[in-house]
Protein backbone atom coordinates (compact mmCIF):
# COMPACT_ATOMS: atom_id res chain seq x y z
CA UNK A 1 0.00 0.00 0.00
CA UNK A 2 1.38 3.39 -0.97
CA UNK A 3 1.39 6.31 1.45
CA UNK A 4 -0.47 9.36 0.27
CA UNK A 5 1.33 12.64 0.02
CA UNK A 6 -0.63 15.00 2.31
CA UNK A 7 1.41 18.10 1.58
CA UNK A 8 -0.70 20.87 0.18
CA UNK A 9 0.20 22.15 -3.22
CA UNK A 10 0.96 25.86 -3.32
CA UNK A 11 -1.99 27.98 -4.40
CA UNK A 12 -1.33 30.70 -6.91
CA UNK A 13 -2.82 33.88 -5.43
CA UNK A 14 -0.97 36.36 -7.56
CA UNK A 15 -2.93 39.46 -8.49
CA UNK A 16 -3.07 40.36 -12.14
CA UNK A 17 -1.42 43.78 -12.04
CA UNK A 18 -3.15 44.96 -15.22
CA UNK A 19 -6.57 44.50 -13.65
CA UNK A 20 -5.48 45.95 -10.30
CA UNK A 21 -3.98 49.02 -11.99
CA UNK A 22 -7.35 49.74 -13.59
CA UNK A 23 -9.78 48.51 -10.92
CA UNK A 24 -8.30 50.27 -7.90
CA UNK A 25 -8.34 53.79 -9.40
CA UNK A 26 -11.88 53.22 -10.71
CA UNK A 27 -13.00 52.13 -7.24
CA UNK A 28 -11.35 55.22 -5.74
CA UNK A 29 -13.24 57.46 -8.18
CA UNK A 30 -16.52 55.66 -7.39
CA UNK A 31 -15.85 56.13 -3.67
CA UNK A 32 -15.00 59.81 -4.07
CA UNK A 33 -18.36 61.19 -5.22
CA UNK A 34 -20.62 59.79 -2.47
CA UNK A 35 -17.87 60.44 0.08
CA UNK A 36 -17.56 64.06 -0.99
CA UNK A 37 -21.32 64.57 -0.98
CA UNK A 38 -21.73 63.10 2.50
CA UNK A 39 -18.73 65.01 3.90
CA UNK A 40 -20.00 68.31 2.52
CA UNK A 41 -23.43 67.60 4.03
CA UNK A 42 -21.86 66.75 7.39
CA UNK A 43 -19.70 69.90 7.26
CA UNK A 44 -22.71 72.07 6.43
CA UNK A 45 -24.68 70.61 9.33
CA UNK A 46 -21.75 70.89 11.75
CA UNK A 47 -21.24 74.57 10.94
CA UNK A 48 -24.69 75.21 12.37
CA UNK A 49 -23.93 73.39 15.64
CA UNK A 50 -22.78 75.57 18.53
CA UNK A 51 -19.68 74.37 20.36
CA UNK A 52 -21.24 73.80 23.76
CA UNK A 53 -19.71 70.41 24.45
CA UNK A 54 -16.43 68.63 23.93
CA UNK A 55 -18.24 66.17 21.67
CA UNK A 56 -19.11 68.88 19.13
CA UNK A 57 -15.54 70.23 19.19
CA UNK A 58 -14.10 66.79 18.43
CA UNK A 59 -16.85 66.06 15.89
CA UNK A 60 -16.24 69.27 13.92
CA UNK A 61 -12.52 68.54 13.76
CA UNK A 62 -13.24 64.96 12.72
CA UNK A 63 -15.45 66.18 9.87
CA UNK A 64 -12.73 68.59 8.72
CA UNK A 65 -10.10 65.82 8.72
CA UNK A 66 -12.43 63.47 6.83
CA UNK A 67 -13.23 66.14 4.24
CA UNK A 68 -9.53 66.78 3.70
CA UNK A 69 -8.90 63.06 3.35
CA UNK A 70 -11.77 62.75 0.85
CA UNK A 71 -10.35 65.57 -1.28
CA UNK A 72 -7.10 63.60 -1.64
CA UNK A 73 -8.86 60.55 -3.13
CA UNK A 74 -9.08 61.72 -6.79
CA UNK A 75 -5.39 62.66 -6.83
CA UNK A 76 -4.52 59.27 -5.40
CA UNK A 77 -6.75 57.58 -7.99
CA UNK A 78 -5.44 59.57 -10.95
CA UNK A 79 -1.83 58.99 -9.97
CA UNK A 80 -2.51 55.25 -9.82
CA UNK A 81 -3.55 55.09 -13.46
CA UNK A 82 -1.00 53.55 -15.78
CA UNK A 83 -0.88 56.59 -18.10
CA UNK A 84 -0.59 59.14 -15.29
CA UNK A 85 2.04 61.84 -15.88
CA UNK A 86 5.17 61.64 -13.77
CA UNK A 87 4.50 65.08 -12.29
CA UNK A 88 1.15 63.91 -10.94
CA UNK A 89 2.71 60.80 -9.46
CA UNK A 90 5.41 62.89 -7.78
CA UNK A 91 2.82 65.35 -6.42
CA UNK A 92 0.71 62.49 -5.08
CA UNK A 93 3.72 60.82 -3.51
CA UNK A 94 5.16 63.95 -1.91
CA UNK A 95 2.04 65.83 -0.85
CA UNK A 96 -1.33 64.23 -1.48
CA UNK A 97 -0.59 60.80 -0.05
CA UNK A 98 1.10 62.33 2.99
CA UNK A 99 -1.93 64.57 3.56
CA UNK A 100 -4.27 61.62 3.07
CA UNK A 101 -2.57 59.45 5.69
CA UNK A 102 -2.06 62.33 8.14
CA UNK A 103 -5.78 63.12 7.89
CA UNK A 104 -6.59 59.45 8.41
CA UNK A 105 -4.46 59.26 11.57
CA UNK A 106 -5.94 62.51 12.87
CA UNK A 107 -9.42 61.06 12.27
CA UNK A 108 -8.48 57.95 14.23
CA UNK A 109 -7.20 60.05 17.15
CA UNK A 110 -10.32 62.22 17.14
CA UNK A 111 -12.58 59.16 17.10
CA UNK A 112 -10.67 57.91 20.12
CA UNK A 113 -11.23 61.24 21.87
CA UNK A 114 -14.95 61.09 21.03
CA UNK A 115 -15.10 57.56 22.47
CA UNK A 116 -13.29 58.67 25.62
CA UNK A 117 -15.62 61.66 25.95
CA UNK A 118 -18.68 59.41 25.62
CA UNK A 119 -17.19 57.00 28.17
CA UNK A 120 -16.74 59.77 30.72
CA UNK A 121 -20.23 61.08 30.07
CA UNK A 122 -21.90 57.66 30.48
CA UNK A 123 -19.82 55.96 33.16
CA UNK A 124 -18.74 58.90 35.28
CA UNK A 125 -21.58 61.33 34.61
CA UNK A 126 -21.72 63.29 37.90
CA UNK A 127 -17.99 64.02 37.94
CA UNK A 128 -16.21 66.11 35.33
CA UNK A 129 -12.65 65.47 34.24
CA UNK A 130 -10.25 67.92 32.67
CA UNK A 131 -10.80 66.07 29.36
CA UNK A 132 -14.41 67.28 29.44
CA UNK A 133 -13.41 70.93 29.66
CA UNK A 134 -14.38 72.87 26.51
CA UNK A 135 -11.18 74.92 26.43
CA UNK A 136 -9.06 71.83 26.94
CA UNK A 137 -10.87 69.99 24.12
CA UNK A 138 -10.23 72.90 21.74
CA UNK A 139 -6.55 72.95 22.65
CA UNK A 140 -6.30 69.16 22.34
CA UNK A 141 -8.02 69.20 18.94
CA UNK A 142 -5.65 71.91 17.75
CA UNK A 143 -2.60 69.95 18.94
CA UNK A 144 -3.85 66.75 17.31
CA UNK A 145 -4.31 68.57 14.00
CA UNK A 146 -0.89 70.22 14.14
Amino acid sequence: MMAENNTASPVNCDIDERIANLAIPVLYFLLFFPGLLLNILAAWISLKLPERSTFTVYLKNLIAADLLMTLCIPIKAASGLQDAPMGLREFACRYSTVLFYMSMYISILLMGLISLDRFFKVVMSPRRFFLQNLTFSRALSTSVGS
